[in-house]
């Protein structure tokens, strides 16, 4: 039944989703080109959270990495699939069998540190502000209707 229903949300993304597919795209080509003046605020905002909340889960995985399955390998995967490849972990870590992570110590303390922690903590307050202060509900629904990535 897991199964199925993560085919239904792949299949949904890949061909149910409105908009226009990555190659003709011009939302997704200004996006990745980095030309950010092109693009509603608000999509930019959550554009850039694409790349920041995978680096905010990479941390609760990898610091508890103590389970059969190894967790560091889906948290690179979610920089590429999104939430798929977490879901995978999810359902299928098994019982722990380790009281350490199989992570350096030295990444878990560089990625548990205050310091990283809390520039993880102002990016997303600062792309909250923005994206929300300057950005348009209404370009962010057109946004939706016109671009799969979105």
């Amino acid at each position: 039944m897991y199964i199925i229903g993560w085919a239904m949300l792949v299949l949904y993304a890949l061909l149910l989703a409105p908009g226009a597919s990555a190659a003709n795209d011009l939302l997704f080509k200004n996006l990745i080109t980095g030309n950010f003046q092109q693009v509603d605020p608000l999509v930019v905002m959550v554009f850039s959270f694409l790349g920041l909340f995978p680096v905010l889960f990479m941390i609760m995985i990898c610091k508890k990495d103590t389970y059969k399955l190894p967790g560091w390998p889906f948290s690179l995967l979610l920089f590429a699939l999104g939430a798929f490849s977490l879901l995978f972990y999810y359902h299928w870590k098994g019982q722990k069998v380790r009281t350490r992570s199989c992570i350096s110590s030295r990444f878990i303390a560089i990625i548990s540190s205050r310091l990283w922690i809390g520039l993880c903590l102002a990016l997303t307050i600062s792309g909250y502000a923005y994206g929300l202060s300057v950005g348009s509900i209404k370009a962010y629904g057109d946004a939706f209707m016109q671009s799969q990535l979105v």
